[in-house]
């Protein structure tokens, strides 16, 4: 019963060599399993029954599965070796450090040409007069390093100035001096009444000031606040009119900092340095990219041309090296579309060029602005990651292990190592020898 569905099940499924059947007839039924699924066959013991399941094996293997067998072992008896996929993976590993190291370099130097150009000195003559403008306006100050200062020491001090104010000349505070006294191309002074009266809001009667003649002062009441708040002892009353005041000129500068920049001449300014601003970024980006495409090519297509074998850096430090699938050398248009699918799988090198110069920033450096859209470095970094992951991915999952760039280029990569081919040629006579030994054994 056994034999007729063992028969009856290997007719269904494949094609059966005649004396394959009659030795699994003479064999111990128990003791031969079959799995389909995989074409696997457990030997429980026997000789016969191994001669039998090394037959039943061949006869149920997929023509294809056949002639990869047949052309793996012509491949090694001819000296051509799988490269192991760790041995390819630390091949590219030192290629990725090699075009990274010319990129940084190159970048290092590209940068240093791009500072000392002619869009920088630009830049910093529109940043100077910027600067001087808004330091005529009287709003902005500097300290003696050349930085702006801040709301808090800006706020201090005019609080100060008007502190200790008494009338009897005009104010020196800065928003007295930008609103009366300060001119430009596309503004004009104010009266002092309108100052007095729209900026210092004199009128209400909750405002701080008072006036002294033609200009405005602190209220005595005030004044007398301010004197408990700058004593050792302060009050909560003199705490919260120093905090008013302070609120009171930071809305107040705020206005007037919005009316300076909406102005001419410094809003021109601002949208020229802008312009060439983003200009000087974005050849920034194409720093990146122009420093990595020059050390890929290098690394990707003028090393493994220059003697026509398709070996990088990478591998041939680690003795492998592609070869078309027939066995022959790799030509040198294989060799180029190799290296251009390399070139892109990597480019998640290009804002890493500029890393040791702007940190991680670089990955928002742009490259290509068009009116809104601003499309910055980081895109290449997850591109990549993307494509060499995908590539990774088909190579572990394919019988043969060929990447993105063996199917691309129509090559495989085998070892050049000596010891890997001798090892694999002693192991496949070994293995040859023990089936032939098998199957002289079953007859």
């Amino acid at each position: 019963m056994f034999k007729r569905e063992v028969i009856a099940d290997l007719t269904r499924k494949k094609r059966v060599l005649a004396d394959s059947l009659e030795c699994v007839d003479a064999c111990c039924h128990e003791c031969l399993g079959l799995n389909f699924s995989s074409y696997v066959f457990r030997v429980c013991g026997g000789n016969e029954c191994t001669v039998a399941s090394t037959r039943l094996k061949y006869a149920l293997m997929d023509t294809r599965d056949q002639d990869r067998l047949a052309y793996y072992r012509k491949n090694i008896s001819e000296g051509r070796v799988d490269a192991k996929m760790g041995t390819r993976l630390l091949a590219y590993a030192a290629d990725i450090l090699l075009a990274w190291l010319i990129a940084l370099i190159a970048f290092t130097a590209g940068i240093q040409i791009l500072i000392n150009g002619g869009l920088s000195k630009e830049l910093g003559t529109l940043a100077k007069s910027m600067q001087d403008e808004a330091i005529a306006s009287s709003l902005i100050h500097y300290t003696a390093e050349g930085a702006a200062e801040t709301d808090l020491v800006r706020s201090e001090r005019y609080v100060k100035a008007i502190y200790g104010y008494d009338g009897s000349e005009q104010p020196k505070d800065e928003l007295f001096q930008y609103y009366c006294v300060y001119v430009s191309k596309g503004k004009e002074a104010i009266p002092v009444s309108d100052f007095n009266k729209n900026i210092l809001k004199i009128d209400d009667a909750d405002s701080f000031f008072e006036l002294h003649g033609e200009y405005a002062v602190l209220k005595p009441e005030n004044v007398v606040f301010l004197d408990n708040y700058y004593s050792i002892d302060k009050t909560a009353e003199g705490i919260n009119l120093h905090k008013a005041i302070v609120d009171f000129y930071s809305a107040a500068h705020d206005a007037a900092w919005k009316q300076f920049r909406e102005a001419e001449p410094y809003v021109g300014m601002l949208n020229e340095y802008m312009a060439k601003a983003t200009a000087y970024y974005v050849a920034i980006g194409g720093v990146h990219i122009g420093c990595y495409f020059l050390s890929s090519a290098i690394c990707f297509l003028l090393i493994p041309a220059i003697k026509k074998r398709g070996t990088t850096f990478g591998k041939k430090i680690l003795h492998i090296e592609p070869v078309m699938l027939d066995g022959k050398p790799i030509t040198l248009a294989s060799i180029f579309i190799r290296g251009a699918i390399e070139m892109l799988l990597s480019c998640f090198l290009i804002p890493l060029c500029g890393l040791f110069i702007y940190g991680f920033d670089s990955m928002t450096v742009p490259f290509l602005v068009a009116g809104p859209v601003v499309a910055q470095l980081s895109i290449f970094f997850i591109a990549g990651l993307i494509l060499s992951i995908v590539s990774l991915v088909f190579a572990i999952a394919r019988k043969d292990n060929r990447a993105l760039t063996d199917l691309a280029g129509g090559t495989w990569v085998i070892t050049a190592d000596p010891v890997s081919i001798r090892n694999a040629q002693a192991e496949l006579k070994a293995k040859m020898k023990e089936e032939a030994e098998r199957g002289s054994d079953g007859e």
